[in-house]
C-alpha cells in the first residue's frame, strides 16, 4: 500500500509513496472515515515528499471530494494539510478544491514544519 497513516491526538498523519492512484486514495478515504478516532478528528496531514506519480482520473477526485461532504456530515471540523512540490500532486489537489464539493478547507504547503503550524493555528 503506498500510504501509512499514524493517528496522533486529534490529528491523523498520512505519509505517500511511490505511485500513488485515485483508487488508493479512494481506499485511504473510507478507511479513515471508518476510523474510531473520526469524529474528533480535526487535522489531517498528508505528505507527498516521497510520492514519484500520481494517476487519477477526474471522476476519482469527483469521487473523493463526495466521500469528503459524506464524511463532513459527521465531523465538519477538519483542516487539511498537504505537503507537496510535484506538479502532478497539486494539479489534482487544485482539480479536488475546484469540484466545490470538499467541505474542508484545504492548504499546500513546501514542508511538515509550514503545514502543521497552519494546522494548529
Amino acid at each position: 500500500m503506498p500510504f501509512q497513516s499514524s493517528w496522533e491526538s486529534r490529528t491523523v498523519v498520512t505519509k505517500w509513496t511511490g505511485l500513488v492512484t485515485g483508487e488508493e486514495l479512494l481506499a485511504f478515504i473510507k478507511t479513515g472515515h471508518a476510523h474510531p478516532d473520526f469524529d474528533g478528528l480535526r487535522y489531517s496531514l498528508h505528505d507527498f515528499t516521497a510520492c514519484t506519480g500520481t494517476a487519477f482520473s477526474h471522476s476519482n477526485i469527483e469521487e473523493l471530494a463526495a466521500m469528503d461532504s459524506a464524511g463532513a456530515i459527521s465531523n465538519p471540523h477538519i483542516k487539511v494539510a498537504v505537503v507537496a512540490t510535484r506538479p502532478d500532486v497539486l494539479s489534482v489537489v487544485r482539480d479536488y478544491i475546484g469540484t466545490e464539493l470538499s467541505p474542508y478547507p484545504v492548504r499546500v504547503f513546501p514542508d511538515a514544519e509550514e503545514a502543521r503550524s497552519w494546522l494548529g493555528s
